[in-house]
């Protein structure tokens, strides 16, 4: 189950924003909150020694910095919006969500975001959880599972293809003489390495990918890695590899309280109530 919900950023939480250009005041700010130990599982994979996985909940708000009623005019956005954004020409939201992730004192990391469909998109805030990858500190990169089919000039910057499966869109970059291999091996350590403009390039190949993709069966946005260590961000039917998994859908399906049934098949089931979206899987099916 993952709730997609307001959330506020404590003092010890990582946050990003952008100062405001000369011709507006419109910023983008993430609230990144620590997720409980129990709320995000690594899996079987094993952890450095001494290293404590950390996994974090960001959402991001729009503001235009001005206050009303002695609070600041901060308004949530919507994965629809945040869809266009990673695609405009102001590469304000695209370099505050990059700044957000290459922020957090992670090493390496895994992102997800919860599903979305065609319609949720339009209402569903934006937001995602990361979490530390140990296993990916020291990975060696390896393309050779994706690019010897995609390898050649029509290549350009970023390749996308299915899953062997067929039932996921892979979105990764295309090896380049002007990148070392090591800078594509995870998410956080390319958006490090590999400049502003393939950063922008990247979220917008994905953000296209994805809104071709949008129907009313929900979209699972993430990335993993422990498989083939060669950064792909993957555009699945089903949370297949996600780490998140909260230990209890608090609305029972017979219990009290209004809720709706927004989508629901032997995989997933997606619900709508007072406090946001609410997702099952097979594991928490059982009341």
């Amino acid at each position: 189950m993952m709730n997609t919900a307001s959330s506020s950023s404590s003092s010890s939480s990582p946050s990003s924003s952008l100062p405001s250009s000369s011709s507006s005041s419109l910023r983008y700010e993430f609230a990144c909150s620590p997720l409980s130990p129990s709320s995000a599982s690594q899996g079987r994979h094993h952890h450095h020694q001494n290293r404590a996985p950390s996994s974090f909940l960001c959402l991001v708000y729009k503001t235009d910095g001005m206050v009303t009623d002695g609070a600041n005019n901060k308004t949530p956005v919507t994965f629809a919006q945040a869809l266009h954004l990673m695609q405009s020409s102001s590469v304000q939201f695209v370099d505050a969500l990059t700044h957000a992730l290459t922020d957090m004192p992670l090493e390496a990391m895994l992102f997800e975001t919860p599903p979305v469909t065609r319609t949720s998109a339009e209402y569903t805030n934006f937001e995602f959880v990361v979490h530390d990858a140990p296993p990916l500190y020291d990975a060696t990169p390896d393309t050779s599972a994706f690019f010897p089919q995609h390898a050649d000039k029509a290549c350009d910057g970023f390749a996308v293809f299915p899953n062997l499966g067929k039932d996921a869109t892979l979105i990764s970059p295309c090896p380049s003489a002007d990148n070392p291999d090591d800078d594509a091996v995870h998410l956080v350590k390319y958006l490090r390495n590999a400049g502003a403009h393939n950063a922008r390039k990247l979220w917008g190949t994905v953000a296209q990918a994805v809104q071709r993709q949008l129907s009313e069966q929900p979209l699972w946005v993430s990335t993993n890695g422990y498989g083939v260590s060669w950064l792909h961000v993957r555009l699945d039917s089903s949370p297949k590899y996600y780490s998140y998994r909260p230990a209890k859908f608090d609305l029972p399906i017979s219990g009290p309280g209004k809720f709706e049934v927004l989508y629901a098949d032997d995989k997933v089931r997606i619900f709508r109530s007072s406090g946001g979206i609410a997702v099952q899987v097979p594991s928490d099916f059982e009341m």
